[in-house]
C-alpha cells in the first residue's frame, strides 16, 4: 500500500505556518506518561526566589501521594497530579489538567491550570528562537491572602503507554531533490533526513535548538561559486 504524504518545508528561513498545531495522534485510550518544566516565583521571599526544574516523568491519573513528592529548587515542594481527556470535535484533541500540591500554599486551593494539547510540540508561528514550543499554562496562588506565588507548567517530554492510534504511515527518510535554476552545470541538490512523523525531542532547554527535522546539502555554480541550501519539515499532512 502506498500512502502520500504532503510536507511544507522551511528552506533557508522561509517560514509558513498556520495558526493551529499540527494533530498527529487520531485518538487516546490508556494512560499518558509526562515530565513537565516547572516554574516557580515566591514574592514572599524577601531575598527573591526563582527556580525551573524537570519534574520525572509522571503518569496520568495517579492520586495523591506525598512521597512522590519534587522540590523546585529552594522556592518550593510538593506533589504534581494531572490527568489527560480526549475532547471530541475540537480543534485540539487533548486537554491535561493538573494540580501541583505546593507546600508554599498553606491557607487556599493548591495551584491548578488546564492546558490544550494534540499530543506534540507548538508549531512555530515567528522566526523568533525565544518562541515556547512547549504548550504551557500559568497561575498565580496567594500565600496568607497577599503574598503572591506563581507557576508556570511546561510540557517537555511525553510517553503513550497504551493504545495509541498514529497517522497511517510515518517513513523513516525523507529524501528531497530541489531543482534549482541557480545550479546549471551539475546535479541538483539532493539530501535525505530522518524523520519519525513528528518534531524533534529537545536535548537542551536552549530555545535557539532546532526541533525541525533537517538536512544541509551546498552544490557549486559553474564549479566554484558554492551555494548552500538547508531544509527542514515545518508541517506535514498524511492522506
Amino acid at each position: 500500500m502506498h500512502t502520500a504524504v504532503l510536507l511544507t518545508l522551511l528552506v533557508v528561513g522561509l517560514v509558513e505556518g498556520k495558526e493551529d498545531s499540527v494533530d498527529l495522534y487520531g485518538a487516546l485510550d490508556g494512560t499518558v506518561g509526562i515530565k513537565f518544566l516547572v516554574t516557580v516565583n515566591d514574592t514572599w521571599d524577601e531575598n527573591g526566589c526563582i527556580a525551573t526544574i524537570v519534574t520525572p516523568m509522571l503518569t496520568s491519573g495517579v492520586k495523591y501521594n506525598q512521597s512522590d513528592a519534587f522540590s523546585v529548587g529552594s522556592c518550593d515542594r510538593g506533589p504534581l497530579r494531572f490527568n489527560v481527556q480526549q475532547l471530541r470535535g475540537q480543534k485540539t484533541s487533548m486537554q491535561v489538567d493538573l494540580t501541583f500540591y505546593s507546600s508554599v500554599i498553606e491557607d487556599a486551593s493548591p495551584p491548578t491550570c488546564s492546558l490544550a494539547w494534540n499530543g506534540t510540540y507548538l508549531v512555530p508561528k515567528t522566526m523568533n528562537p525565544g518562541e515556547s514550543l512547549l504548550p504551557g499554562c500559568f497561575v498565580m496562588d496567594s500565600r496568607e491572602g497577599y503574598h503572591m506565588t506563581y507557576y508556570w507548567f511546561h510540557i517537555l517530554e511525553w510517553a503513550f503507554w497504551a493504545s495509541l492510534v498514529l497517522s497511517p504511515f510515518c517513513p523513516q527518510q525523507v529524501d528531497l531533490t530541489f531543482y534549482s535554476s541557480v545550479i546549471e552545470d551539475a546535479s541538483p541538490p539532493t539530501c535525505s533526513l530522518a524523520w519519525n512523523g513528528t518534531y524533534l525531542v529537545p536535548k537542551t532547554m536552549n530555545p535557539g535548538e532546532s526541533l525541525l527535522p533537517g538536512c544541509f546539502v551546498a552544490d557549486s555554480r559553474e564549479g566554484y561559486h558554492m551555494t548552500y541550501y538547508l531544509f527542514h519539515i515545518l508541517e506535514w499532512a498524511f492522506y
